[in-house]
């Protein structure tokens, strides 16, 4: 088979560069062969860190899915966003204009969808003629791989790749841009995973982030109270974690991003980019560039009561009905 993305590919093992076959990846460097079985290119690492949790959070949402009679429907993957019509579908709705804006013309630029699931984003992007990686450990048919497959056809082409999103098997600088969905809070190390698409994203390339669980006093005590569905996932093995707005921000930050946070309803309204996100980014992205003498000036703009109080009602609006924004400097 030929492959979307077959020269940007990495030996799990050390890191070469892969050379595609008819059925297989060859590392030359080191003579490790990769199978491709089912359409799914394997590069997973020799050892993986934390593998019983990865393990479990496939199982477990295999076992959700079955006990919930939760099915996709495999002719309808593209039109699913769409067509979604929950909470979760409806705030991802919210928030892919603004992701299609932020992107801009995609067309024969690498990119990847990390912990794709069934792959609806990968094929959003892939009919958009961007070329597609649709990433994940989970090969299942219930919302793994498995199921991405069925997704395929002559007019919308990706890879599917089982992988470690926390030791990426992509060279370095290789991506234009990377997309995750409401995964990162479910890594065991979502820190490395963000460093890891810092390797390997292109200089000047994106790094997007949407409807990621958030955690605040007032959601925290919600979610407990109001969604029994927190318990009945981490009681089936899924690794459900939330994290605050400003760990998320301190992983792309250290990562060296330069980063804008965006609530939807807050910072684009009637479609323009004029809210308070961009003022508290661009402040924030002030302070990692400027002189030591503007470094200070812009902290006490950053401390002033209105941009205080902006900052922190934001904190409590629509947990995760925000969107990160990530680029890699030049």
């Amino acid at each position: 088979m030929t492959l979307i993305n077959g020269d940007i590919y990495a030996c799990p093992a050390c890191k070469s560069p892969l050379l595609e076959s008819d059925n297989d990846l060859h590392c030359h460097s080191c003579g490790a062969v990769h199978s491709i079985q089912e359409q799914i290119i394997s590069l997973l690492p020799p050892r993986i860190e934390q593998q019983n949790i990865k393990e479990n959070e496939a199982a477990g949402w295999e076992k959700v899915f079955i006990e919930r009679g939760w099915q996709i429907n495999h002719d309808n993957v593209h039109n699913l966003l769409d067509s979604g019509d929950t909470p979760y579908w409806r705030i991802i709705q919210r928030c892919m204009p603004f992701v299609d804006a932020a992107l801009g013309d995609i067309r024969n630029k690498h990119g990847i969808d990390i912990a794709s699931g069934f792959g609806w984003a990968a094929t959003r992007f892939a009919k958009q003629n961007a070329r597609m990686t649709a990433a994940d450990f989970n090969i299942t048919e219930f919302n793994g791989l498995g199921a991405a497959r069925h997704a395929l056809d002559e007019q919308t082409q990706f890879d599917l790749l089982q992988c470690d999103a926390e030791e990426l098997p992509i060279q370095n600088e290789s991506l234009d841009f990377a997309f995750i969905c409401s995964a990162l809070h479910h890594f065991t190390e979502p820190a490395r995973a963000v460093q890891e698409v810092y390797r390997t994203l292109k200089p000047g390339g994106m790094f997007i982030l949407i409807c990621e669980a958030i955690r605040t006093g007032f959601c925290d005590a919600y979610r407990d109270k109001k969604n029994p569905d927190i318990h009945e996932f981490r009681n089936a093995g899924i690794n459900e974690q939330s994290f605050k707005q400003s760990e998320y921000e301190r992983m792309f930050l250290q990562a060296g991003f330069h980063l804008h946070t965006f609530f939807p309803a807050w910072d684009f309204p009637n479609g323009q980019p004029f809210g308070a996100g961009w003022i508290h980014s661009d402040l924030r992205n002030a302070l990692q560039d400027r002189s030591k003498i503007k470094q200070w000036i812009i902290r006490l703009l950053w401390r002033t009561p209105l941009l205080k109080l902006s900052r922190h009602i934001r904190m409590y609006y629509k947990a995760t009905d925000r969107i990160f924004i990530a680029i890699k400097p030049n």
